[in-house]
């Protein structure tokens, strides 16, 4: 009786979205389009990445060969450079472009435009600790004066037999692995932290440390990475296995961080518009950690756990029987605390395609909100609770591909050309602006006020105005 109505009330939830037919609250009125491939190019360049300024005023389109600059008042292209990044953000005043490739970070006045001079420095981070083979075992010969490690008394001596991020909570076993592999797991950007797993030298019981990574200084010791100036808006990218964040106002380094229960390189990402959060969705690495987390470690030392398997509402959704659980865990970009995890519902129409298309954070009202393929979720980051499930269209052969957030709107694109405006407050189906590309939607953006939206499909990018009644 009690999984009947579960399965009612989530039948419920899900009906209580948007038609497929739009209520009368938004209205297009001009549309501009540019083709990414130059005439007499050849073939059709890929697009990294697409956004628009937060006035809405520009958008800045990366595709495999060059960075684009596009006024939006008439969809006409300010300059181009031959330049390929994959990662894009303005800066809130919509000043200041960050791009990142996978070789140069670059910064771009926006009001010329024009490539301001700049240098990127990652700061490396040591824990102080010199390993050696011996006996079969990788054993901490010595520890560095100063160090991280040094705060420690009975580290030299001991076999290292696993290495994690942050607290540990997901440890890699190192047994086995050959020394520059483990090295090479040491190692981090400065004030990030990594935890280790020991056994005492005369012990044979396991011990934890955890140490935050510092930076060598001028005379050759140890000296913590100070902590930067809270950014207004970060740009992300992977670096070396970390998630990596540099402000937008100064392309300055800022924080890096690992997953530490879920897979750390495949998912889905977002930050939240004034880069204090960052959210990363994907499969955990251990089912039996699928819990909600809240809070900091303390709280969540003083309340109980909740566990997949005992939570009706997270068993909708899960191929369990494939072995597939996924979660989102949400960080402060400054300190890299865990903010909050928990388990995130497949959609429950998923038919094989990508599992999230879509995440975007919102502080002020303590939302995530997740696209999947046919459905937008509304996650309170507070408690771990989906809040709504809204699903704009009936039409299963309709699968979404990407999401975009401003305010209480919503835009996803799909897989035939169209983007749809919801409204998340109302749950309702807003606009839906089809295109002459009738294939996959790649990306898709919104000003801050919702009254402008950009996309890609086919090699045509559009700039769309929008009139919110």
């Amino acid at each position: 009786m009690l999984l009947k109505f579960v399965g009612i009330a989530l039948l419920l939830l899900v009906q209580n979205a948007g038609t497929d037919n739009p209520v009368d609250q938004v209205e297009v009125t001009e549309r501009y389009t540019l083709r990414v491939q130059k005439p007499g190019g050849y073939g059709r360049p890929n697009v990294e990445s697409l956004v628009i300024s937060p006035d809405g005023k520009q958008a800045a389109v990366a595709t495999s060969r060059e960075l684009l600059f596009v006024r939006c008042s008439d969809g006409e292209i300010i300059t181009r450079y031959d330049y390929a990044p994959f990662s894009l953000a303005y800066s809130n005043d919509s000043r200041q472009l960050l791009s990142i490739s996978s070789r140069q970070t670059k910064m771009f006045q926006t009001t010329t435009p024009s490539e301001i001079p700049y240098s990127f420095t990652r700061p490396k981070g040591y824990l102080g600790v010199r390993l050696q083979e011996k006996n079969g075992k990788l054993v901490i010969e010595s520890v560095e004066p100063g160090s991280p490690a040094s705060e420690t008394d009975w580290l030299a001596g001991s076999e290292l037999v696993g290495v994690g991020e942050g607290s540990g909570t997901t440890m890699d076993s190192v047994i086995g692995m050959s020394l520059k592999d483990v090295l090479g797991k040491l190692d981090g950007p400065a004030n990030t932290k990594a935890t280790l797993a020991l056994i005492p030298r005369g012990k044979i019981d396991e011990s934890k440390v955890t140490m935050t990574r510092m930076q060598i200084n001028a005379t050759g010791g140890y000296s913590p990475y100070p902590t930067p100036e809270k950014p207004e808006a970060v740009a992300w990218c992977m670096a070396n296995k970390f998630h990596e964040f540099r402000s937008t106002r100064t392309g300055n380094y800022v924080s890096s961080l690992r997953c530490e229960q879920i897979v750390n390189d495949r998912g889905a990402e977002g930050t939240s518009k004034n880069g204090e959060w960052f959210a990363f969705l994907s499969q955990y690495k251990d089912s039996q950690k699928a819990t909600v987390q809240i809070g900091k470690p303390a709280d969540r030392e003083n309340k109980p756990a909740i566990s997949v398997s005992g939570t009706a509402a997270y068993k909708v959704g899960y191929k369990q029987g494939a072995g597939r659980i996924y979660g989102a865990e949400i960080y402060n970009v400054l300190t890299q605390e865990l903010v909050a995890s928990f388990p995130v519902g497949l959609d429950e129409s998923d038919r094989g395609g990508e599992v999230f298309t879509g995440v975007q954070l919102d502080p002020a009202t303590n939302r995530m909100i997740v696209s999947t393929s046919s459905t937008i979720h509304v996650y309170d980051v507070g408690t771990g609770e989906r809040k709504s499930a809204i699903r704009p269209v009936s039409d299963d052969s309709v699968m979404f591909t990407t999401l975009a957030v401003a305010g209480s709107y919503a835009a996803v694109g799909d897989n035939a050309g169209v983007v749809r405006i919801v409204d998340l407050e109302s749950k309702q189906l807003v606009e839906a602006i089809p295109s002459r590309e009738k294939s996959k939607v790649t990306h898709v953006d919104l000003s801050s006020d919702a009254k402008t939206l950009t996309y890609h499909a086919e090699g045509v990018a559009h700039i769309v105005h929008l009139k919110l009644k």
